[in-house]
């Protein structure tokens, strides 16, 4: 859908050898490479491209108003990480409301030849990734949450039964060198197990001087580079340790795994606050809540502390589900939208085809999916601009 901006420029340096058709400033004449550019003959079709957040480009992605505050987009694409892939993902993406129960009537995608009609073979899953947001007090019932319920599978499996977010930033100005965090217990029926506090240092590298590290996750980090200076020298090991993976700290608790980032905001006033972002994963499928909505950050140079509160947070779901399966069959406030996703994997080289979607139900009423069809186009460029 997007191209990143390393694609960008080396279709922009391959396209510098193509004489421009007229002088417009800040535009290049850029050829497209072999793409397929889908239509449709649905009413209400609208088209987005490859580059510069759907704005240039070839095109790439239709996406269909189904009614209801229903969408769904498809594109047959590969991302720039994906560019030496063989086969070609086709991905669909429907977009569900929180207060809309549907369902698709049939199992299965149709893919087919243009001018043969022959079916085109391409193994498919597909996932239900939703989320819903809860009242910092309020019991977590997974199963009821889940975009579908109890049939839902956890397709994360370092998160079977959901991965809630916390967001936090101190109010005035606290941006110490080094840390103490305490933060919320969790509650069982009938048991609680605190959060273990964890000191922690900025900066945690040279190329990380806002972000804060605990002493076990530099550990691991200086660990995982020396193995791939040892194991993959010519690969650019000092990142693991400069850049991390976006967090500052990971730590098990019972059947908890807590992990997070925290790092220093300076506003435009000069004055410097501490950003938290912190994520709860529990193991077992029980019911649970936060038994208090408060952290607390401890300088460990002068003592000084600040209590931080938040009033809900949000769980997520990505669940693998057969393309049948109803979602938000049972209705919950605190649920938000869902994007079932479809990707099928299509042989390299695949001809022109046309994407049959079987029918959707939107409660007790049939929608029909005009068939979409993908031209494979390789001669196509235009002028385009040189900087998104």
């Amino acid at each position: 859908m997007i191209r990143t901006l390393q694609s960008r420029r080396r279709l922009l340096l391959g396209a510098l050898s193509v004489p421009l058709v007229a002088p417009l400033a800040g535009c290049v004449v850029a050829p497209y490479g072999t793409y397929y550019r889908p239509s449709s003959s649905a009413p209400g079709a609208s088209f987005r491209r490859a580059w510069c957040q759907g704005q240039a480009g070839p095109t790439t992605q239709i996406e269909l108003p189904l009614g209801d505050g229903l969408t769904l987009s498809a594109r047959a694409e590969r991302d720039y990480i994906e560019r030496d892939r063989p086969e070609l993902p086709l991905r669909v993406v429907l977009t569900v409301p929180a207060t809309v129960s549907v369902r698709f009537a049939s199992n299965r995608l149709q893919i087919v030849e243009l001018g043969s009609g022959r079916p085109i073979a391409a193994p498919m899953t597909v996932r239900a990734q939703g989320r819903a947001t809860v009242a910092a007090d309020a019991w977590v019932e997974p199963a009821r949450l889940r975009p579908a319920g109890a049939p839902g599978a956890a397709s994360d499996a370092d998160a079977p039964y959901g991965r809630a977010g916390i967001r936090v930033s101190t109010v005035a100005r606290f941006a110490p060198e080094a840390i103490a965090l305490t933060g919320p217990a969790v509650a069982f029926d009938g048991a609680v197990t605190p959060f273990p506090t964890i000191e922690l240092r900025r900066p945690a590298s040279a190329r990380s001087p806002r972000d804060y590290r605990s002493a076990a996750e530099q550990a691991a980090l200086l660990a995982r580079a020396e193995a791939c200076r040892r194991d993959t020298p010519q690969l650019a090991c000092t990142n693991i340790v400069d850049y991390g993976a976006n967090r500052g700290f990971a730590v098990d608790a019972g059947p908890l795994h807590w992990q997070g980032r925290w790092y220093r905001f300076e506003r435009r006033n000069g004055e410097a606050i501490l950003n938290g972002e912190m994520s709860l994963v529990v193991r077992e499928p029980r019911r649970w809540r936060f038994a208090s909505n408060t952290l607390t950050l401890r300088d460990l140079a002068d003592g000084s502390m600040q209590t931080l509160s938040f009033a809900q947070f949000d769980i997520a779901f990505v669940d693998g589900i057969e393309l049948d399966t109803p979602i938000h069959a049972e209705r919950n406030e605190r649920r938000a939208e869902t994007r079932i996703q479809v990707e099928a994997r299509l042989p390299a080289g695949v001809p022109d085809f046309e994407l049959r979607i079987p029918a959707l139900m939107v409660g007790a009423n049939r929608v029909e999916i005009a068939p979409i069809r993908f031209d494979k186009r390789s001669l196509d460029g235009g002028i385009e601009p040189f900087n998104c």
